[in-house]
């Protein structure tokens, strides 16, 4: 995998980093770290809602499968708690998985230059829609 360009390009950005895999979740982690961004990582939506609680993030990259956990509930929850933060979705994002208004898609398997791409792109936030 290559490096995220521009290596200071997300410095100091907090970005919660949400995937049922762990080599996913690490590696994401790595590839944003190198960036200057500051990571945190969840396992699943009950972890990533106690994240979002505990402090804001300028981003939220999470895996669909995740987002629409629990009927919702962490997609609800980072709209309500966090409308600014630029949210990216990961994985299949089909019409069993709808991705919400504002919200970026990333289709698996995507490179470090989609991931770099995304987060580089003028943040949209779910409330303000697309």
């Amino acid at each position: 995998m290559r490096k995220l360009r521009g290596k200071h390009g997300l410095r100091g950005r907090r970005i919660l980093v949400v995937d049922r895999d762990r080599d996913v979740r690490d590696v994401l982690c790595e590839l944003l770290a190198q960036r200057g961004a500051v990571p945190e990582a969840a396992s699943n939506a009950d972890d990533a809602i106690l994240a979002v609680r505990a402090h804001p993030f300028d981003a939220l990259l999470i895996e669909a499968f995740v987002w629409n956990a629990r009927g919702g509930l962490l997609a609800e929850f980072a709209v309500r708690s966090q409308p600014a933060a630029a949210v990216l979705l990961t994985g299949d994002t089909g019409a069993e998985a709808p991705a919400p208004s504002g919200a970026r898609v990333l289709e698996k398997p995507f490179t470090s230059r989609d991931l770099s791409d995304a987060l580089d792109a003028p943040p949209r936030s779910l409330a303000a829609g697309p």
